[in-house]
């Protein structure tokens, strides 16, 4: 999605525009413009977050694994 971003920037359409046809708020679109230009590829990997877990979810599982106990 961050390369989409760019990729329509350089095609010369503004954020509103790319917000639209991505499906993206213009937070997030200005966000990742801004990173581009000011580091390049490397602007658009995740950065690291201070203090807060970062959850991976597998989209192919149909509900949240919980562990059962082996107690009865």
């Amino acid at each position: 999605m961050r390369a989409q971003v760019v990729l329509h920037a350089a095609h010369g359409r503004s954020h509103a525009c790319i917000a639209r046809e991505a499906g993206l708020h213009l937070d997030p679109v200005g966000r990742w413009r801004g990173r581009f230009a000011q580091a390049g590829l490397p602007g658009l990997k995740d950065r690291q977050r201070n203090g807060w877990i970062t959850w991976k979810v597998n989209p192919f599982d149909s509900a949240p694994r919980h562990r059962q106990s082996s107690r009865p």
